[in-house]
């Protein structure tokens, strides 16, 4: 039976507002005669430190005239989205996770919503893919539906808009969280997923006051002095104020947020030509991530930043090197009170909350902040690759140079420590399921679905499988029984 796609209610509504506003971004192009030009060397990769204000690193060279026109087409951008007599469209006192893949990433989105669901939580979620095809369709029928997540198509809207847009990789979180049917959106990126219930995020302080909480990373940000020019922001921040912005998780809510988010559409819509080098310099990670705080900054809109630094999740070969291979980021409801040294409030729906943490209950600051979130983002862990992936050109994750099968992160008793329980083991048990369960058959390797025959392809994700499990019985099976 033909897979018969989810139908989106809101697409016209979407189409309308989309219209609109992409005729207001090709209206106000910055049209500049030169693109921003990296004319210094640097060194990108420099610890943020809120001890020590590092000096802004400037080393971008652009025309004053240009300066001017971008200046002048951005200003004019914010007079007409705030003039625009279509809103964002969405259901009202609607949440949910929002997330966006790649055909290649596809399987391992999977893998992040089984881990999602073994949190417990039933929220929504929408899965943001660019256009239908045979490969996203299996998925889409055979995999996410047990899952409780639903694939939608930014071509539908495109198309229902009458209008031609190309997308590269960036650009598609801005765009999931513009047109998702939420109020309030968690946009998880697709190798990112909850340690816990991150339903009570909805219901507390500070996203409910703010309406916009973002994670840190391990870096400086690194925004160039041209960007606060063009943006007319009077004041840039000292770099020790906050780190780069770290976009794998993100928390927004449209109806206080709609000019922000649009003006994050600008932004990432002439990203690759202007705003992503502006914002960035060329630092680590350049791309999306620092579009969010600067749209909601320039429109004068609210937003919380998570003060617990990033952690690292990691191994230390037995070479003495280590290998981190993780992001962990950190709650920040416990974040934003052990902050502000203050008692907790009571959730705005209390009974709506799974599992809610009864050491939020008191006072502020007597409890450690606990880590929520996991972004397993250098290698992506497809059990296609993740066995024969190196990094730094030598280490494989799982593989100690040594040549012993090896915890990628903590051990044991340091995972219980970190979590509660043994997360990793948890993480690997989730991996086998999926390649040894509905996956067989769907795994896309180098980006492309597979060419193979049938047949080759059922030996190979039956090796993948085997490999998986001959994994987990050497580096786990001692533990003894499954989480």
């Amino acid at each position: 039976m033909a897979y018969e796609r989810t139908y989106n209610p809101l697409i016209p509504q979407h189409a309308r507002l989309w219209k609109s506003l992409y005729g207001l971004i090709l209206n106000n192009n910055p049209q500049c005669l030169k693109r921003p030009d990296l004319v210094v060397p640097r060194n990108p990769e420099i610890p943020y430190d809120p001890d020590h204000n590092h000096p802004r690193p400037d080393v971008l060279w652009m025309d004053e005239a240009d300066v001017s026109r971008m200046k002048a087409a951005h200003s004019n951008f914010i007079t007409d989205i705030r003039s625009m007599p279509t809103s964002l469209a969405y259901n009202a006192g609607s949440r949910g996770i929002v997330t966006t893949a790649s055909e290649s990433l596809l399987a391992i989105l999977s893998i992040s919503l089984r881990m999602l669901r073994k949190t417990g939580t039933n929220i929504p979620v929408e899965i943001f893919l660019n256009k239908p095809t045979p490969y996203t369709n299996a998925f889409c029928s055979k995999v996410f539906p047990s899952l409780d997540a639903k694939c939608l198509y930014l071509s539908d809207i495109f198309l229902a808009a009458d209008t031609t847009v190309n997308l590269n990789t960036y650009q598609y979180k801005v765009f999931s969280i513009l047109f998702s049917s939420f109020e309030d959106v968690l946009l998880l990126d697709s190798d990112a997923w909850p340690i816990s219930n991150p339903e009570h995020l909805f219901h507390s302080l500070p996203f409910t006051d703010s309406g916009l909480v973002l994670w840190p990373d391990f870096w400086y940000a690194s925004e160039s002095p041209y960007f606060f020019d063009v943006a007319k922001i009077a004041r840039p921040p000292p770099l020790n104020e906050r780190p780069a912005t770290e976009s794998g998780e993100m928390m927004y809510s449209k109806s206080k947020h709609g000019i922000g988010i649009m003006l994050a559409v600008y932004y990432n819509y002439y990203g690759p030509d202007y705003f992503y080098l502006l914002q960035s310099q060329d630092g680590p990670g350049q791309g999306d991530k620092e579009t969010f705080p600067w749209a909601a900054a320039a429109v004068g809109e609210p937003f919380y930043f998570v003060h617990h630094p990033v952690g690292s999740l990691g191994r230390h070969d037995s070479n003495g090197e280590y290998i981190g291979t993780a992001m962990v980021q950190y709650d920040p409801v416990q974040d934003f009170f052990a902050l502000s040294q203050q008692t907790r409030p009571p959730a705005v729906n209390p009974e709506e909350i799974a599992h809610p943490d009864p050491s939020l209950q008191k006072p502020a600051g007597t409890e450690r902040v606990k880590p929520l979130f996991i972004h397993a983002n250098v290698p992506k862990f497809d059990p296609i690759t993740i066995f024969d992936d190196e990094i730094k050109g030598v280490h494989t994750p799982t593989r100690d140079s040594d040549g012993r099968s090896v915890r990628c992160w903590v051990e044991k008793a340091h995972s219980i420590e970190l979590f509660g329980f043994d997360l990793e083991k948890r993480f690997w048990e989730t991996i086998e399921d999926a390649a040894c369960g509905d996956l067989l058959g769907l795994w896309v390797a180098g980006g492309k679905p597979d060419r193979f025959a049938l047949e080759q392809v059922r030996k190979r994700d039956k090796a993948t499988c085997d490999r998986v499990k001959k994994y987990y019985k050497e580096v786990f099976d001692s533990d003894g029984k499954k989480s």
